[in-house]
């Protein structure tokens, strides 16, 4: 049985399109290849000379807004239920680090090379 990769396939077709002139915004892998706005810039700057860790759980205001996007939805939510890590595996790596008990993975787990299957 050959395996297709989905990724791989969207990246063709978007390649595809690319090459025929047609003006493609590529939202993958998280690079739109669009503009910074100036806002962002002056605070990347703010931020590029504080070189000391910060929170492990994120900044208090970044916890803040976390729970708040949470409470818009109407899903109750404080700042302490909140916290931010460089992605979902560190997350998940942390939780079956700490947690007892037997893991549980479901499938499809996460590689983006495997094509969909039912659980």
């Amino acid at each position: 049985m050959t395996m297709h990769s989905a990724t791989l396939a969207i990246n063709e077709a978007i390649q595809k399109r690319k090459e025929s002139g047609e003006d493609v915004l590529h939202l993958g892998f998280g690079e739109a290849g669009l503009p910074v706005p100036d806002f962002i810039v002056e605070v990347l700057q703010y931020a590029s000379v504080q070189n000391s860790y910060g929170p492990v759980v994120g900044s208090a205001a970044a916890r803040e807004a976390g729970a708040g996007w949470f409470e818009r939805r109407g899903i109750p939510t404080t700042a302490d239920q909140v916290v931010f890590a460089p992605g979902s595996k560190a997350l998940l790596f942390a939780a079956i680090a700490v947690l007892p008990g037997d893991l549980i993975l479901a499938r499809p787990h996460g590689l983006a090379m495997l094509p969909r299957q039912p659980c």
